[in-house]
């Protein structure tokens, strides 16, 4: 079985995992794959995370693999965790452990467990087997079912207070379901209703909401989980002038580097500027979000100018220029003008990128003054390249020439 998953391993992090397994059997310590590698495994996905488990001492059992691959080796004695570092690879060893929570969204409690209480903790019966390594025949551990939840396409929660325990689960559990393409489980989809409508969300901080959202986003699914979101009541729960964020099923699928500020653009398209302050400090958002947040109220401001007649490409370089690039793009595809749509593309296409061929240097060479007159000057040159007026080197040159002649430089 192992074998299948030590396919997509790098050969390092395969050294290190036989011997984690070798020292761990020598030492008669239980040790356990556990978690999303499992899931993965009977899935028959690819994994490159290590999640294992050891149930006894991991400082020793970390020790003696450092030892004998001459590995570097960091205790995290407060979560009772090691890593151990063989050139760029690592490998993480956890105590087995039982989590409480003190109250609804606080961060757990943690103690030294057995097994059976660290797949407790776990989010999902889908993440909560577990398979000791080193013994013949390996043996799935499955406390809760999570095998069948996988034959049968279902994600699961382990209990009925999971979520209040943690509300970030609700979104863990999207994020599973679409990635895997699987449904919730009928009990889990009412338990997530139930708790966000009693305002669970709120017992959390907002930087872990922000952190969570920001794994979404990232996902290849992230469209389909955002709008699964909605359905769910999550986006009115998080803060109510989203609503259900329907308007997300409107935006095209695209392949972008940014998909996090893609996304957080879309979601807060529809919110006016104060409301868009206020969703800002509710999710605590980092700088790139805000910035595009606050560029799609400023853009949709400027819409109706977008579509003015008469505008010269330079002039609508000026009002796009300074804004997000991911923002510009939805505000392209909610746009319900032509016009706009195409006036944004062409920017984000070919206007944003196009270079000046002369150097400060040139210009000052050329003739013109030091200080703000370069900037000038090279304002002067981008607008006649979008405008069509110079293309070459040379025409830029005659350009600064004939500016020269003007203004004295």
């Amino acid at each position: 079985m192992l074998s299948n998953f030590e396919k997509d391993l790098p050969q390092e992090s395969i050294k290190l995992l036989h011997c984690a397994i070798d020292s761990a059997r020598a030492l008669k310590i239980p040790i356990y794959l556990v978690g999303g590698p499992v899931r993965d495994l009977l899935l028959g996905r690819a994994c490159d995370d290590l999640d294992l488990v050891v149930v006894g001492q991991v400082q020793h059992l970390s020790s003696v693999i450092s030892d004998r691959l001459g590995a570097e080796v960091v205790y995290h004695n407060q979560f009772g965790t090691a890593t151990i570092i063989l050139d760029t690879h690592r490998l993480d060893l956890t105590t087995a452990r039982k989590e409480f929570y003190k109250y609804p969204g606080s961060l757990p409690e943690v103690t030294a467990g057995s097994l059976m209480d660290d797949l407790h903790r776990r989010d999902f019966t889908i993440n909560a087997m577990a398979i000791e390594l080193g013994v013949r025949p390996a043996l799935i551990v499955d406390p809760y079912g999570g095998r069948q939840d996988l034959e049968e396409r279902t994600v699961n929660a382990l209990h009925h207070l999971s979520f209040k325990d943690d509300p970030t689960r609700i979104l863990r559990a999207i994020k599973f379901e679409q990635r895997l393409g699987f449904e919730l489980g009928q009990y889990t989809e009412k338990w997530i209703r139930k708790s966000l409508s009693n305002g669970v969300l709120d017992s959390i901080s907002n930087f872990r909401l922000q952190r969570e959202l920001n794994q979404i986003f990232r996902e290849h699914s992230a469209k389909h989980s955002i709008v699964r979101a909605g359905t769910l009541g999550f986006w009115e729960a998080l803060f109510r002038p989203l609503g259900n964020a329907s308007w997300i099923n409107d935006l095209p699928e695209r392949n972008v580097h940014k998909q996090d500020t893609r996304f957080i653009s879309a979601v807060s398209y529809n919110l006016s500027r104060v409301e868009s302050e206020e969703f800002i400090r509710r999710l605590d958002m980092p700088k790139n979000w805000r910035n595009s947040v606050r560029d799609i109220v400023s853009l949709k401001e400027i819409e109706s100018e977008l579509k003015l007649e008469g505008l010269s490409n330079a002039d609508i370089y000026e009002r796009l220029k300074g804004h997000d690039a991911e923002a510009l793009a939805v505000f392209a595809d909610y746009s319900t003008s032509v016009k706009v749509r195409c006036r944004v593309h062409r920017y984000l296409e070919k206007w944003r990128h196009i270079q000046i061929f002369l150097t400060g240097k040139d210009l000052i060479a050329l003739g013109i003054r030091t200080g703000p007159h370069i900037r000038e000057m090279i304002d002067i040159l981008r607008r006649a390249h979008l405008n069509g007026n110079i293309i070459t080197r040379q025409d830029e040159s005659d350009l600064v020439r004939v500016h020269i002649k003007k203004t004295g430089g």
